[in-house]
């Protein structure tokens, strides 16, 4: 079944609120009606989702064109139905300039017609939005789809993909497509004519010059007095240079809490990161080559300098809860460019590892 539609109706006028519910009684389908009478009501329905806003144009203490202006500033994609009084006509075409969708005289015998004005709206809505969502997904399409029509002897419909494979504007098929063809080598353009000419197109490909040769495969058929098909890049694509490997990091903390934040931001930051407890995990678990190693000074077992003296890392990156002068004292050589002093920011480990790597 399908789910009602949410309509926010605007007014503060009793009557004219009774007028519409009465009206809305004789729609096609249910709808979700939500009424505003307040000025504080009405801004704070304006962030909500809403298939349709009716709307008086003098309500809430608003004047003139008001409330039309705030509706499509919050809402710009939600249509708007006008109601107008008798003889306030030149101020409703003035609205649909501005953006409503259509209006209604607000009397018995034209609020008949509201249920019928806003079925229509919906439905055409409905179509528009299918549309958007379909142009969406053809544009990023690798293929080009065309229809061509007979008759008139012109392209109806040339997807965006058909600049990308030609390199030439979607224009000129629409308003000069002898000059497209006659972008193509002549014994390629008599090979067009002829496949063209066929009851039954199935598929022919083409060598297209341009900067460079493009070969392409067209794919056709015959709709009643309409062509539609395809038109498929078969340009071997150049060879993408190898991309880099990103370095690798070895990070050892035995504080599950500082390694797994360790862990997140290194990777964030694009590296490729393996993580332990303690130097014992590592030395067990067969290990790759690392450009950096982090890790802890003091963890129980094996100390940070004994690990990284056995795996003898590119670049070592040592943190510790002392100071470098205190660890200095126990004997410890190291600069400050290998040192990062704990507790450190994620800016400061950004940096540190930066500094090491790149």
């Amino acid at each position: 079944m399908r789910k009602p539609a949410r309509l926010l109706y605007v007014d503060d006028a009793e009557l004219d609120r009774e007028l519409v519910r009465l009206a809305l009684q004789e729609a096609p389908r249910p709808y979700e009606l939500v009424e505003v009478g307040s000025r504080d009501d009405f801004l704070g329905k304006l962030s909500q989702d809403f298939s349709l806003v009716i709307t008086d144009l003098n309500v809430l203490g608003f004047s003139g064109l008001d409330v039309l202006q705030l509706v499509k500033r919050e809402m710009p994609e939600v249509p708007v139905v006008i109601l107008t009084g008798t003889g306030s006509e030149e101020l409703a075409v003035q609205a649909m300039k501005m953006g409503a969708t259509d209006y209604v005289i607000k009397n018995v015998r034209h609020m008949r017609r509201l249920p019928h004005t806003i079925e229509a709206i919906l439905e055409n809505e409905q179509l528009r939005c299918g549309q958007r969502r379909l142009a969406e997904v053809v544009s990023a399409i690798d293929d080009c789809y065309w229809i061509f029509q007979l008759k008139q002897n012109r392209f109806v419909y040339v997807s965006p993909a058909f600049e990308r494979i030609l390199g030439l504007p979607v224009s000129l098929a629409y308003e000069q497509p002898q000059a497209l063809w006659r972008t193509l080598p002549a014994e390629e353009q008599e090979r067009l004519r002829a496949w063209f000419a066929t009851s039954l197109l199935g598929e022919i490909e083409l060598t297209w010059p341009d900067a460079h040769i493009r070969k392409v495969r067209v794919r056709g058929r015959r709709l009643e007095n309409r062509l539609v098909g395809s038109l498929q890049d078969l340009t071997p694509l150049r060879e993408a240079p190898p991309t880099k490997r990103k370095p690798r990091v070895l990070v050892v903390e035995d504080n599950d809490a500082i390694r797994r934040l360790m862990v997140t931001l290194l990777r964030r930051e694009g590296y490729e990161v393996v993580e332990a407890g303690n130097g014992e995990q590592v030395m067990q678990a067969p290990l790759e080559p690392v450009e950096l190693l982090v890790t802890d000074f003091a963890m129980p077992g094996m100390t940070g300098v004994e690990l990284a003296e056995r795996l003898q890392p590119a670049k070592v990156l040592f943190t510790s809860g002392c100071s470098l002068a205190e660890l200095e004292r126990r004997g410890f050589q190291a600069d400050t460019a290998s040192f990062l002093p704990k507790p450190f920011s994620p800016i400061q480990l950004r940096e540190k590892v930066h500094s090491l790597l790149d």
